[in-house]
């Protein structure tokens, strides 16, 4: 924020997401985004879409107590990464919506200004089955 105002811009996310299966990776997506950015009262939200989401708005917090996703569109839930919490929502698809939970193990967040990296690692349980581990790295460049 400067002089009370709210800042916002463009930012470049780059994100890296490997899904874990008896300490070996089993699943690697790799993303490069173009974000819009907004900072107001201590919370830096970026708003971008994922190509593999359809008609989806990402939303990404950073707030004092951890990292918040959710999802608009086709798409839509609300996730929470605050280490070792236990967050518990419904996931929304057009195919149907399922109950999950996810336990972050690590949540990092090194920003300076709007840029730097996230790092979320979790396990996640959707509709009732075995928790599975992910780590999701979150690169923000400057454009």
């Amino acid at each position: 924020m400067v002089n009370g105002k709210m800042t916002e811009g463009t930012v470049k996310l780059k994100v890296i997401s490997n899904q874990l299966s008896d300490g070996g990776k089993r699943f690697h997506s790799h993303s490069e985004l173009t974000a819009r950015y907004y900072y107001q009262n201590d919370v830096l939200t970026y708003i971008y879409r994922e190509p593999k989401m359809g008609n989806t708005q990402t939303v990404l917090r950073v707030e004092k107590e951890g990292v918040r996703l959710t999802r608009q569109g086709e798409v839509e839930h609300e996730l929470f990464f605050a280490q070792d919490k236990v967050w518990e929502a419904r996931y929304i698809t057009p195919y149907g919506s399922f109950p999950v939970w996810l336990k972050a193990t690590e949540v990092l967040v090194t920003l300076t200004g709007v840029v730097g990296n996230i790092k979320l690692k979790y396990e996640l349980s959707a509709g009732g089955g075995e928790a599975v581990e992910f780590e999701v790295n979150i690169e923000i460049e400057g454009v």
